[in-house]
């Protein structure tokens, strides 16, 4: 059964639904599970990053699809354990709170305007880039989804952000010189030898 209908089910105290398919039509009224809305919004977020659209679009996606995994990933300790629960030994507990605020301040941004109506907020676009990668993270380890989106996404942060991977000198610098960081060139060479269509 898959997980996403194992948490409807829960959620509603009917039999999960073994089709595979959490979005329903019932009375002329959509109903959609909280993973496949965190789907949904990940791979709208993931082909408007490719298409180079919108950066705060892309950001607000991302943002929904990282709280609704996060607080899954969270919610039973059977599941697989969310990046900030991974994390969150590591910090100092005085830091714990400003580093958190910290991560969350562009969303936040985005989504309120009660407390700061007149403010102006600036980010780096790579902070769009980590916290899309940290949704896909989480994503994958519910469900293990290989679309190619996902896939794409996955392999697209890791050579332009090798560091922190197990990723070769060569391989970054051949990256570096084949895509030059541009999202265009790398997902139509990826398209061509993938056959896959994405965005």
């Amino acid at each position: 059964v898959p997980l996403c209908a194992r948490l409807t089910s829960r959620s509603t105290n009917q039999p999960p639904d073994t089709s595979g398919n959490c979005t329903a039509i019932m009375n002329d009224k959509i109903q959609i599970s909280k993973l496949d809305a965190a789907r949904r919004q990940l791979l709208t977020a993931i082909k408007l990053f490719f298409q180079d659209s919108d950066i705060v679009s892309i950001h607000t996606l991302a943002a929904a699809s990282y709280h609704i995994t996060r607080g899954i990933c969270d919610s039973d300790p059977s599941l697989p354990k969310s990046f900030s629960a991974l994390v969150d030994p590591l910090i100092r507990e005085e830091w714990k709170k400003k580093l958190w605020a910290e991560l969350n301040k562009t969303a936040n941004f985005f989504k309120h305007a009660d407390r700061d109506p007149t403010q102006v907020h600036s980010f780096s676009p790579d902070e769009t880039e980590t916290l899309l990668f940290v949704a896909t993270y989480q994503y994958l380890c519910l469900t293990k989804d290989q679309s190619a989106e996902i896939q794409l996404f996955s392999v697209w942060y890791r050579l332009k952000h090798p560091k922190p991977f197990e990723i070769s000198q060569e391989m970054a610098a051949m990256a570096k010189s084949t895509y030059r960081n541009k999202r265009d060139f790398f997902i139509t060479y990826m398209k061509a030898i993938t056959r896959r269509e994405v965005g």
